[in-house]
């Protein structure tokens, strides 16, 4: 015998469920907000509130037990550094270590600060970013149907032209350069709770680095998505000469929708600007060092003559 339900006992049942599952959407965006927060501002009532609450989820209570746990930095200083001589007993520099792999059962937690392609130079990155937002930039075989007059027209060099052989000649504003995923390298910059900042080296496709597709953007530019501030865990990882290597999905762990809302408002002007900036430091350094050599072959010069 079938069972009858009343359609009205139906409806109030589900909309008794809705409003359940409200309230505890918004009591898990109250808790994810500490997801969201930059590592260094998180104060010791919010992480024992969190501990103590019996509605804490488990996402949370595990991003609580990585924020407890030792900072990369102190690792760092105690068991690696600590330990690391040469053959005359002198203690190595961060930049002198090598390939030595953290241990077993320590697991780190980071915030994503910057994520850049550097096997593409910044310039070229620059262009093509700024071609996408201003249409400032357009290279000389996207450019047939627009005015001349309204855009400025960059040339391609023959390495450029055989990249681009397969592209059809109409401008498109979402042009993006083609070139193997493998031949990516990835540099992340991390700050672990203590505040303090390292660089992690990783490529994306030879490792089955799969994860990295999460905060990633393969073959574009900027490689980095709008997640500054996200949350990872990295273990069981090399050290070298000063960077983290990332080798295995393994190694990662990434909280999802931790990223810091402020940090990436206006994302790609701020890259814009992050690329100029760095482009003109290191010109100025490039032609105060020039000058230096002129100053001093003069006086070399004058010094010859006197």
């Amino acid at each position: 015998m079938s069972t009858f339900y009343n359609p009205i006992t139906l409806l109030l049942v589900n909309q008794q469920l809705n409003v359940i599952q409200f309230f505890a959407e918004i009591k898990m965006n109250y808790q994810q907000t500490v997801l969201n927060n930059d590592l260094t501002e998180i104060t010791n009532d919010m992480v024992e509130e969190l501990t103590t609450s019996n509605n804490t989820s488990s996402v949370v209570h595990k991003f609580i037990k990585n924020y407890k746990s030792v900072p990369f930095d102190k690792y760092l200083q105690n068991n690696i550094l600590s330990n690391a001589k040469n053959t005359k007993n002198r203690k190595l520099e961060v930049s002198e270590i090598k390939d030595v792999r953290v241990e077993a059962g320590y697991e780190f937690l980071f915030q994503i600060i910057l994520i850049e392609d550097i096997s593409m130079s910044v310039q070229r990155q620059l262009e093509i970013l700024s071609e996408r937002i201003t249409g400032d930039v357009l290279y000389a075989d996207k450019a047939k149907n627009f005015s001349k007059k309204k855009k400025q027209v960059k040339q391609l060099t023959e390495e450029e032209e055989d990249d681009n052989k397969d592209e059809n000649n109409d401008a498109d504003e979402h042009y993006q350069p083609k070139y193997r995923v493998n031949e990516q390298i990835v540099k992340i910059i991390l700050q672990d709770q203590s505040g303090k900042y390292f660089k992690c080296i990783a490529i994306p496709d030879s490792h089955g680095l799969m994860k990295l597709s999460g905060i990633i953007n393969m073959n574009c530019v900027p490689i980095c998505k709008p997640i500054l501030g996200t949350k990872i865990t990295l273990k069981n990882f090399k050290y070298n000469r000063g960077a983290i290597i990332l080798e295995s999905d393994l190694q990662l762990s990434i909280y999802n929708n931790s990223h810091i809302n402020n940090w990436n408002l206006n994302f790609y002007s701020k890259f814009i600007n992050y690329w100029k900036n760095g482009l003109e430091t290191r010109n100025e350094a490039k032609n105060k060092k020039l000058n230096q050599a002129e100053r001093q072959k003069d006086r070399d010069f004058f010094a010859s003559r006197a």
